[in-house]
């Protein structure tokens, strides 16, 4: 602010006053820039002054120094920000917030916007935001902003590998994980790390067979099995 107004205006320095002790200046420095500032001066001053204006290594008392003259912290600063500021009024921030929602459409039905949307499908508001930007949610229904053209788009369906739990067969991952009563993600990095599953063996239906000796396989899976069957 400084350098673009010393541009615009023709200005001159000067010494106003000269003490024998620092800190008289400093004082008097303050007084002077607050009497400037009631005459509308001293506009690119960002603290009140009093603080001095020396270049030095910063420390913790000079930033403690620094921190209490600076106008920007001031309580009045604070209040008076905070009195003019109109996000501060609920009916001025809901009107904001009205305005920039964006309605969406989902499988043709039209929301106010997104967090209403996700209110509906009890789904988080980002989904329906995901939804929107790729144009289709998880069943594959059409999704958009209500102002966006609807996006072409084709669903990709996850093919699932078949699994073999000890030479017993599932079309998928899901399936062997529902036998199992695990979570998919269990089926998935057992298998990725050749891994006994709650003390079964399980493998893709696709997979190459493993280099690992079969018989300590298997008898890895025999001490991960309890008594009931169980891990």
């Amino acid at each position: 602010m400084f350098d673009d107004f010393i541009k615009r205006v023709p200005c001159a320095s000067r010494i106003v006053k000269t003490f024998e002790e620092e800190a008289d200046a400093f004082k008097y420095e303050a007084l002077y820039v607050a009497e400037m500032k009631e005459k509308g001066q001293c506009v690119c001053n960002i603290n009140k002054g009093g603080a001095g204006g020396n270049i030095e290594w910063w420390t913790v008392e000079r930033r403690k120094e620094y921190s209490e003259n600076n106008v920007m912290k001031s309580q009045e600063q604070r209040e008076r920000m905070r009195e003019n500021n109109p996000m501060k009024q609920k009916e001025v921030s809901k009107r904001v917030a009205e305005k920039k929602k964006r309605a969406v459409v989902i499988n043709g039905q039209t929301y106010k916007g997104a967090v209403d949307a996700a209110k509906k499908l009890n789904v988080a508001t980002n989904t329906v935001m995901v939804w929107c930007k790729r144009g289709y949610d998880t069943n594959g229904n059409p999704c958009r902003y209500e102002n966006e053209h609807q996006k072409t788009y084709k669903v990709h369906k996850s093919s699932s590998k078949s699994v073999y739990i000890d030479e017993q067969y599932f079309p998928s991952v899901k399936s062997a994980a529902e036998y199992l009563g695990v979570w998919s993600e269990t089926i998935i990095r057992n298998i990725k790390q050749n891994k006994p599953c709650k003390g079964h063996i399980c493998r893709y239906g696709n997979q190459q067979p493993s280099c690992e000796n079969p018989v300590k396989v298997s008898q890895k899976a025999q001490r991960l099995t309890g008594e009931d069957g169980n891990q």
